[in-house]
């Protein structure tokens, strides 16, 4: 049984909303991507899936070289991995202090929706070198 008062969206009203939407996602991006501090996000298997250019800064890395890596791999800690972990556990965000020796980092982790998949778990981490 169809509603009266339903109507079906016409061709142009739905490209106009998906040109909307693409124009506050690309919005949103930007915004992002200019931000000083180094944000990233993590797959569920700790893979590196999007960074902001604060973060190929901080860690000297191209487009490219985000490809197949993993948080590790540029943050080698058991802490980090666990405290990953223990965030997915209880849903809240945790904060961490990092030494690596040479280098040491501040670092939040907040657990985060999937833009696709709201059931897959990523991570958004913002790290900050601390002096």
């Amino acid at each position: 049984m169809e509603r009266i008062d339903s109507r079906q969206w016409s061709a142009r009203e739905v490209a106009r909303l998906l040109a909307l939407v693409e124009t506050e996602r690309r919005y949103y991006q930007e915004m992002v991507a200019s931000l000083p501090v180094a944000l990233v996000v993590l797959a569920g298997d700790l893979s590196l899936v999007s960074a902001n250019r604060a973060f190929y800064q901080l860690f000297s890395l191209r487009t490219e070289d985000l490809r197949r890596k993993a948080i590790e791999q540029l943050l080698p800690s058991e802490v980090l991995l666990e405290k990953i972990r223990g965030v997915h556990l209880d849903g809240s965000r945790a904060d961490l202090f990092l030494d690596l020796g040479i280098r040491s980092f501040r670092i939040a982790i907040i657990p985060i929706r999937n833009w696709d998949e709201e059931t897959d778990a990523e991570t958004l981490l913002m790290v900050e070198r601390s002096t």
